[in-house]
């Protein structure tokens, strides 16, 4: 029985996920899709600085695929195949892309037919024996015009952001003209990127000190594990690095203890106010003489 319901598993899964946002996908496409591009830039055996310098030429091939979805929108023309005031609508907001799928979906109405059932519910069935994509099934579509509020089963605006063919049919049905603006996703607009994409700023990127140490971490353990790899196969070279980890212990304690009164001093400057900053820096410029003659 298992094996069973595995076979039909594309019959009965999607029903599952019908209410979650998963536009224009199929199970696991979009993983599949985007190993199946990164198989063709990089393999198990590269780098990592070799796998982002092959991501960065992904993200470039992907933005510059983006540039050419936009320059159709802005300046091609595209003719309607009717006259339909919901067709002019979309076509003006929505991207190139996303305009091709909705009107798809839009000239498919015309294999339906509307039955009225009971207060706001209608009864969307086929006019023939099979309907590309939904089978010969019957769908019921909860519309209160008032309220602009629509509802259909088959959940599509759910999973794509896009109205179905069945309320569009309730659209013509019902002589609305104009799709409701909370069943328009800011997303699949043309002003998506350019209301959304921050400012750009002229200062320079500057890596975080926590990552800074961490990398310096990371670069000086390895470098540390070679070192002791190869002095621990003989007790000299042992006492070569013993001598060495105790001169570099030595220096870096002397050198935290030189950075500890710049940190005081930094800290107790802004508490202190214009009259308190004074006698800080005279007491600073002595102290900075007097070091040579003390050493």
């Amino acid at each position: 029985h298992i094996a069973w319901l595995y076979n039909i598993r594309a019959t009965w899964i999607p029903c599952f996920f019908r209410n979650c946002f998963f536009p224009f996908l199929q199970s696991t496409q979009r993983s599949e899709g985007f190993n199946a591009v990164l198989k063709r830039y990089v393999n198990p055996h590269n780098s990592i600085l070799n796998f982002v310098q092959q991501y960065e030429k992904i993200q470039l091939k992907i933005l510059v695929k983006e540039g050419g979805n936009d320059y159709r929108t802005d300046h091609l023309h595209v003719e309607t195949w009717s006259s339909y005031p919901i067709k002019k609508q979309a076509l003006q907001v929505y991207t190139r892309d996303i305009y091709y799928r909705f009107r798809s979906e839009f000239e498919k109405i015309g294999r339906y037919n509307v039955r009225a059932l009971q207060n706001d519910i209608y009864e969307i069935y086929p006019n023939r024996k099979y309907c590309c994509e939904y089978g010969t099934r019957t769908y019921k579509v909860t519309a209160r015009v008032d309220e602009a509020s629509y509802s259909c089963e088959c959940c599509n605006f759910q999973k794509d952001g896009l109205l179905c063919r069945h309320i569009l049919k309730i659209f013509t049905h019902c002589s609305i003209d104009e799709i409701p603006e909370q069943y328009i996703l800011s997303r699949w607009t043309r002003k998506a990127i350019k209301g959304e994409v921050a400012p750009k700023q002229d200062q320079p990127d500057v890596m975080p000190n926590q990552s800074e140490k961490e990398i310096h971490l990371a670069n000086m353990s390895v470098e540390l594990q070679k070192v002791a790899r190869q002095a621990c196969g003989s007790d000299a070279g042992k006492q070569i690095v013993d001598k060495h980890i105790r001169t570099m212990r030595t220096e870096l304690s002397h050198l935290n203890k030189t950075r500890k009164p710049s940190k005081k001093a930094t800290a107790a400057a802004p508490s202190g106010g214009a009259s308190s900053s004074v006698p800080l820096q005279h007491e600073a410029a002595p102290t900075a003489k007097t070091e040579p003659l003390q050493t």
